[in-house]
């Protein structure tokens, strides 16, 4: 997993973080709005939400039961194939809905809400991924 924030209710929030080899840690809030802006942040969370689930699915595996979280940039909510993603990657790693975490910030929503509460919600199977977190 690229990073993990772990909280003491067994949650964990999966984090990207990236070690230039020239130029040494690079902030998320910089490289992540290059990648926005370079029109490739759906390749980045695919990938994101494909490690969180895989490394979630060994963890079931061993008996452990820990909630993965992942953020989704405010673009990932106007991508319309989402729901398909989560479909897929779900069914890959044999897991259920609720057991992979969404998060959004409520800026993301704003930009475009119709578009975004279509592309969380227009699928049953990806309603719960999709569902705010206490």
């Amino acid at each position: 997993m690229p990073g993990a924030c772990v909280s003491q209710s067994r949650r964990i929030e999966a984090l990207v973080r990236w070690i230039h080899p020239q130029f040494g840690f690079l902030p998320p809030d910089e490289f992540i709005t290059v990648i926005e802006q370079s029109g490739n942040i759906s390749t980045l969370t695919a990938w994101i939400i494909d490690r969180a689930a895989r490394q979630y699915r060994e963890w079931l595996d061993r008996g452990l039961d820990i909630k993965v979280s992942v953020s989704l940039s405010a673009l990932d909510l106007l991508n319309e194939e989402l729901p398909q993603l989560l479909e897929r990657v779900m069914a890959n790693y044999r897991l259920l809905p609720r057991q992979l975490g969404l998060e959004v910030t409520e800026s993301a929503v704003m930009r475009d809400p119709t578009t975004a509460l279509r592309t969380s919600l227009n699928n049953p199977e990806t309603r719960h991924a999709c569902t705010p977190r206490p």
